[in-house]
């Protein structure tokens, strides 16, 4: 129910931020006149499309609301005002693994090693927020996809970046269009949409975001948690507010997994209190070697279903004695591991 213009939502793991998104888009968007919109963006396709989903059945008119990826959106900035960017009109997107293809045909001499160190410089530039650059390659490589009539997925983002920083006359038509913008998963933003927002955010724009800041994991693909940090420092006078009741987990878990994040937190967070009673047991194991780690998870499966005939005598013996307590078969028991080599095991 906030009014402010800035609010920044700190939101745990299962503290029903998705929830949380749909009712505040819907609230905002229901109050709005016809030809304009609430803006909800977040990272993946299935997330947007999961908006989607739950705003519609909130009943909220269709024309009042947009639940997209920061890519998707951008995308149709850049379709919306092609002439302005001197694009085609049916320009194409490029997708990432035809990247590699595309190098390969600009530059059919060089090795393919020295091609890849050349598309991540040609990244990292689109990613940054420099306006101009001498370098050659990253200079070759964006006249052939505009030779091409393509855009990557680097460019999509970095056009409509400077689409709204160079044309006043578009940025006045987006903000007058999208009057609340909401952003799911802030802890995952990067430079280029944060700058995205903010040229979106003028002229009473209101700006709502939500996430879980110790939840960062894509600064391999160029996230900042520190963006979640300086958000009310950027999008000022700024309220921060906070989901402090887990829906997901038992106590018991949610205690285990509290203790490890506080071992390095990135941002405070207040303590989250369970809605679930305490159940079942979280068990760590210290295994000497992966094969070990492999053999324990096996004889584990074997006492919690009641042991199996191909069990060694040991294994059966500790499996009867546990088997009053036996509750699952094989499909109820999923097995989770970090790399693919392990699966073998």
């Amino acid at each position: 129910m906030h009014e402010g213009p800035y609010l920044l939502i700190v939101a745990g793991p299962g503290t029903g931020k998705t929830a949380t998104l749909v009712a505040r888009t819907a609230r905002l968007a229901s109050s709005l006149p016809a030809g304009q919109k609430a803006l909800a963006v977040t990272f993946t396709n299935k997330a947007a499309g999961e908006l989607n989903d739950r705003l519609a059945r909130q009943g909220i008119p269709a024309d009042r609301y947009e639940a997209a990826t920061f890519h998707a959106f951008a995308l149709t900035l850049l379709r919306r005002y092609h002439a302005r960017l001197k694009f085609p009109l049916a320009f194409s997107v490029v997708a990432p693994d035809e990247v590699e293809f595309l190098a390969a045909e600009l530059w059919p001499d060089v090795p393919a090693k020295e091609r890849r160190a050349r598309l991540k410089r040609v990244s990292a530039w689109k990613a940054s927020l420099e306006a101009a650059t001498a370098d050659p390659d990253i200079l070759a490589f964006r006249r052939f996809l505009r030779d091409k009539e393509c855009v990557d997925f680097d460019d999509i983002l970095r056009d409509t970046v400077f689409l709204l920083r160079d044309d006043a006359s578009v940025r006045d038509e987006v903000r007058s269009a999208y009057r609340h913008i909401l952003v799911d998963e802030y802890q995952d933003m990067n430079a280029m949409q944060e700058e995205l927002l903010k040229l979106m955010a003028g002229d009473g724009v209101s700006v709502s975001a939500i996430g879980a800041p110790n939840q960062a994991i894509y600064g391999f693909r160029g996230s900042d948690a520190a963006l979640f940090e300086r958000f009310s420092g950027v999008f000022s006078p700024c309220t921060v507010l906070a989901l402090e009741k887990n829906y997901r987990s038992s106590e018991n878990l949610l205690a285990a997994s509290t203790q490890v994040i506080a071992r390095a937190p990135r941002f405070k967070v207040p303590a989250l209190a369970a809605t679930l009673p305490p159940h079942g047991v979280l068990t760590e194991h210290a295994a000497y070697s992966d094969r070990a780690e492999a053999s324990y998870v096996a004889r584990e499966i074997q006492a919690i279903i009641g042991g199996t005939g191909l069990a060694p005598r040991a294994a059966r013996a500790a499996c009867a004695a546990r088997a009053a307590d036996a509750w699952a078969s094989f499909g109820d028991i999923a097995v989770l591991y970090r790399l693919n080599a392990q699966a073998a095991r």
